[in-house]
């Protein structure tokens, strides 16, 4: 095996122990869905409709911090793709109202 290898496995193994937390912490899973493609994981299997659910059941608290710029380059399942837009939208338009209040001052 070479080092090369050696560190591949290593991050990927980090990956998934940083998923379990980011799921059990209700944070946006990005090492998940980054996981799942480096392992070319179907979009269409078990571990992408798990995903799906988890993002329905916890979409609210999801809304609440934006999604990582990178979630959007991977493949989603529909809700939680639904639920990063939200997020994002949401997120934006808190800027915008913040940035026009101070500049109101001015």
């Amino acid at each position: 095996m070479t080092f090369v290898n050696f560190i591949f496995l290593i991050n990927i193994s980090f990956s998934y122990v940083s998923c379990e937390e980011k799921l059990t912490h209700v944070k946006w899973p990005l090492d998940c869905f980054l996981a799942l493609s480096i392992k070319k994981t179907s979009p269409t299997s078990a571990p992408y409709a798990l995903l799906d659910s988890w993002c329905q059941i916890y979409e609210d608290k999801l809304v609440q911090s934006p999604p990582p710029p990178p979630l959007f380059s991977l493949y989603l399942p529909k809700k939680c793709k639904e639920v990063a837009i939200k997020a994002k939208n949401h997120h934006q338009k808190i800027k915008l109202i913040k940035g026009n209040f101070l500049n109101s001052f001015l």
